[in-house]
């Protein structure tokens, strides 16, 4: 190769690295405000977790794609975390007296807990009956003043159905936490009561809504709550599953990361239980509303909400593939799902039945959409810079057109599809 060969290869190469780096969407994962959440080996980490299971299963679940445990039953302990450890599995746990002591600089736990779901009655009737009235009423005066006052419980006996952890309280839980160690997030998890109103499991407070914007803006770093609707017998309304990430990003005026808990295999063997097509809807309704971390609930429990096993998962290997798939999926799209939006995309008609969301990253145009609906529906996409081509549909081994700036395309009730696009 002479000299000028040798400097129009160099000139080519020179360009052809150049054209590749300008392609390459810069995409900022939102956890990296966190010194250790983010993995050095998975820039684009995205938190997919599994509530309260024994630390010595961690192997079989990073096989299905989880890649947290949210929650340690009574622990942490020194045992579970060598167990995490040994697969190399992380968690979000709470902070007690152990971890005090030994975990605040161990990269295995990436955010602290905190109070689960505290809007609901943790101080029971029957409990606050075995309390005693004068202690009752010392507990409501301070936990829940303006309650103490209209229950006018200086002059009267408390009647009522009791009551879970204020806001203040959790507040102060929270700040407690924070002094120890302010270089992780504490995580906020709320219940349904986040979008279903008037909830019994509230008990005093069940008329209370308000309580809620105070629970978001005083105490968590990141935002969770949790809805099982085809296990609560609501599954026409899987769309609570993302009226409830609505309704936390009304509330936070921090603008907070959001996660959501998703059921998996709560009322099998014999309840009603989620199907796969559901799960998946349920949790690309709460992706493209904002979700940026889930976690799934896999305890069996009967059709009578009874407690069968915790692994439930773990017994049910047609659902075990699809979660594996489901998550495959959830880690591939991740930059996609933290990449900033474009308004390029726009739908005609059907705008109340339909979600979605559009991104461009790496030299494609991302569509990601749902119905959130039971109703069949079919949608026209518009795109403003693009008017010919094959539109992928990931993961269905299926492709549509776009003609004219335009695609239409069919969906299901509670149908998911993603769409790929050259730009």
């Amino acid at each position: 190769m002479n000299k000028v060969s040798l400097l129009l290869f160099f000139l080519l190469a020179v360009t052809t690295i150049g054209c590749a780096q300008e392609s390459e969407t810069k995409v900022v994962n939102p956890y990296s405000k966190w010194d250790g959440f983010v993995l050095e080996s998975n820039p684009y980490y995205f938190p997919i977790g599994v509530y309260t299971q024994r630390p010595e299963y961690a192997g079989k679940y990073k096989e299905l794609g989880i890649n947290l445990y949210y929650y340690l039953w009574q622990g942490p302990t020194a045992e579970q975390i060598t167990d995490l450890k040994k697969y190399g599995m992380r968690t979000i746990c709470e902070f007690n007296e152990y971890a005090k002591e030994n975990l605040i600089n161990d990269p295995v736990v990436v955010a602290w807990t905190h109070l689960d779901e505290p809007d609901l009655v943790k101080f029971s009737r029957n409990k606050l009956t075995k309390m005693g009235q004068t202690e009752t009423k010392a507990l409501v005066k301070k936990m829940w003043p303006k309650m103490y006052d209209k229950m006018e419980l200086g002059t009267k006996d408390y009647k009522g159905w009791g009551f879970g952890y204020s806001p203040e309280y959790c507040r102060e839980e929270y700040e407690k936490i924070k002094k120890y160690d302010s270089s992780r997030p504490v995580i906020l998890g709320l219940s349904k009561g986040v979008v279903i109103k008037e909830f019994n499991a509230r008990g005093d407070r069940k008329y209370n809504n308000e309580d809620y914007q105070n629970y978001v803006n005083g105490s968590g770093d990141i935002l969770s709550f949790d809805i099982y609707p085809v296990a609560y017998k609501i599954p026409e309304q899987l769309n609570k599953v993302a009226d409830g990430v609505d309704s936390l990003a009304k509330w936070d005026s921090k603008d907070r990361l959001k996660f959501v808990a998703i059921e998996c295999t709560f009322g099998r063997p014999d309840g009603p239980s989620a199907t796969s097509e559901q799960i998946r809807a349920e949790i690309w309704m709460a992706i493209i509303r904002g979700a940026r971390g889930i976690s799934y609930f896999v305890h069996n429990f009967d059709g009578d909400k009874k407690f069968v096993r915790s692994d439930g998962l773990l017994a049910d290997p047609e659902m075990m593939n699809a979660i594996k798939k489901q998550n495959a999926e959830i880690h591939s799209l991740a930059k996609v799902i933290y990449a900033d939006e474009t308004s390029n995309v726009k739908i005609n008609g059907n705008e109340s039945k339909i979600d979605f969301v559009a991104k461009e990253v790496d030299g494609y145009l991302y569509v990601l959409s749902s119905t959130i609906t039971t109703e069949e529906v079919e949608a026209e996409f518009n795109l403003d810079n693009i008017s010919n081509g094959t539109i992928e549909v990931i993961n269905e081994k299926r492709t549509v057109e776009l003609k004219n700036g335009k695609f239409t395309d069919q969906f299901a009730g509670y149908d998911v599809n993603l769409y790929k696009i050259k730009l």
